[in-house]
């Protein structure tokens, strides 16, 4: 498949469905990881609202700020950047991509986990 210019057609690469559909996966796994987060958020956010508190409260809003939006803002990025340029390019490396996906997890994780041993100490 090649893409039509004025002074003719253009041989510009689309990438494969393999590609395409590995970019998807990758994108509904940030799209769901972020929604978890949202969730464990909110559901501290009313527990600490309610006095029921059983972490501190910055915990809450390293869920929702962190996890949840960051999250959501990579998984939108790795949809629409692509698309902004035709389709033609997909990711550099899927490796580096699911790298970005584990890293990015485990580091909200430690992050938290980091600050509630932290805080109780």
């Amino acid at each position: 498949m090649s893409i039509e210019t004025k002074s003719g057609p253009a041989a510009i690469p689309l990438p494969s469905p393999g590609a395409l559909q590995a970019l998807k996966k990758l994108c509904r796994r940030f799209l769901l990881a972020s929604l978890v987060y949202m969730l464990l958020g909110m559901g501290l956010g009313l527990l600490d609202a309610l006095d029921l508190s059983i972490a501190p409260s910055f915990v809450h809003m390293h869920l929702e700020l962190i996890g949840f939006v960051a999250l959501l803002i990579f998984g939108v990025g790795y949809k629409l950047i692509p698309t902004m340029f035709g389709g033609v390019h997909g990711v550099y490396s899927k490796k580096m991509a699911d790298a970005h996906f584990w890293l990015a997890n485990a580091g909200m994780i430690l992050k938290i986990g980091r600050a509630s041993c932290r805080e109780r100490v």
